[in-house]
């Protein structure tokens, strides 16, 4: 979903939005700097959880050096 908005959306004005959450599927290093660099205003975390639960269990700020590096698996 995040590559498909980061795809799709367009001129519009984003400037409001303060917080981007992932979950479901694995971050991709190079989504993360595009994310971070289209959008330097937002915080992105990335939720991972078992997929067995359905549950998100750990998360993870990714910060905005961390560059196109592949996020960790997050904190409890």
């Amino acid at each position: 979903m995040l590559a498909a908005f980061l795809e799709e959306g367009g001129s519009g004005d984003y400037s409001s939005i303060r917080h981007i959450i992932t979950a479901g599927e694995a971050l991709r290093g190079s989504l993360q700097a595009r994310c971070l660099t289209d959008f330097p205003q937002v915080r992105l975390w990335n939720l991972v959880g078992s997929t067995e639960a359905a549950m998100i269990v750990l998360y993870w700020h990714c910060p905005p050096g961390h560059g196109a590096v592949t996020p960790t698996t997050g904190h409890e």
